[in-house]
């Protein structure tokens, strides 16, 4: 039965096709969805990444941080864009 499928050119090219369609739009959505950039969030998101992650500020401190107990301007803490390519590359 698979060999029949294999060799069906209708089947393969409607096959191909829909994965030409399918892995754009997953991989735009995935792009959207983790946003790592974090353009579109706000302090409450910022601050709850931050917390998470044990970072602060985006490349570091004096970059959208959001200030916390352990997060502010002379933070010794690491920025949390390493972090966030990392999370990205896990889900």
């Amino acid at each position: 039965y698979p060999g029949i499928l294999l060799n069906n050119r209708p089947f393969l090219a409607v096959y191909t096709a829909f994965g030409l369609l399918v892995v754009p739009g997953y991989i735009t959505y995935k792009r959207r969805t983790l946003n790592l950039e974090a353009k579109e969030l706000g302090a409450a998101g910022r601050l709850t990444i931050q917390s998470v992650l044990g970072c602060c500020g985006y490349f570091s401190p004096f970059v959208e941080a959001t200030v916390s107990a352990t997060c502010y301007s002379r933070s010794i803490l690491p920025g949390c864009k390493q972090q966030f390519l990392e999370f990205q590359e896990k889900a």
